[in-house]
């Protein structure tokens, strides 16, 4: 592993809805679009997994790229978006989009003031952007831990861990039977998902 960021929900300031349950009662009673880091992303699912999910509310997707996502809710041009932390985080900062809740299991860092979905009560909600190594199967086991030793050393490194704070990342050092754990279970998770919400690439 090498870096991960939790995903944020944001809407354009002119929405009225600066809470996740008012900004999903609006979306009861109007309707209303998200952007996401594109089709089949977690960005695109965790928020398929809140609104559909969990909440019961019909809310069209569209996809774009991550940047550009977040580009469509400071025109305007989408009122809500499901983005990785990155493109969201300096749009915040300058009053451009409002934030209304991060994914991960904790606060972030990067926007401690922002609760998260699981705080108000999606029990266990997790939808993160993670960045991991990989390598070719066939490659050799000791080449594997070797690669894998020096990546967790180099993510100790404060200076880089200070980089990836300035890009709202956090570094996230694992062996390879953790991270093969963790993957297993996101393809779970994911999967199970996809297949109860019936979610469509569009």
């Amino acid at each position: 592993m090498g870096a991960f960021t939790p995903n944020l929900l944001y809407v354009h300031p002119d929405v009225k809805a600066t809470t996740l349950a008012e900004l999903l009662a609006l979306a009861r009673t109007s309707p209303m679009a998200y952007a996401s880091s594109g089709n089949g992303t977690t960005t695109q699912l965790g928020a398929e997994w809140l609104f559909r999910g969990f909440a019961k509310v019909d809310i069209t997707h569209v996809p774009f790229q991550p940047a550009a996502a977040t580009n469509a809710v400071v025109s305007g041009q989408v009122p809500i978006a499901s983005t990785s932390m990155p493109p969201a985080v300096p749009f915040v900062k300058t009053g451009k989009v409002r934030p209304i809740a991060v994914m991960s299991l904790k606060r972030s860092p990067a926007l401690p003031d922002v609760p998260t979905v699981a705080e108000l009560g999606y029990k266990d909600f997790e939808a993160n952007t993670w960045f991991a190594l990989f390598a070719p199967a066939k490659t050799p086991t000791a080449v594997l831990d070797q690669l894998n030793a020096e990546v967790n050393k180099a993510l100790a490194v404060k200076s880089l861990q200070d980089r990836f704070e300035t890009l709202s990342l956090e570094a996230s050092r694992m062996d390879r039977p953790t991270l093969r754990r963790y993957i297993d279970g996101e393809v779970t998770k994911w999967g199970r998902l996809v297949k109860e919400l019936g979610v469509k690439v569009q």
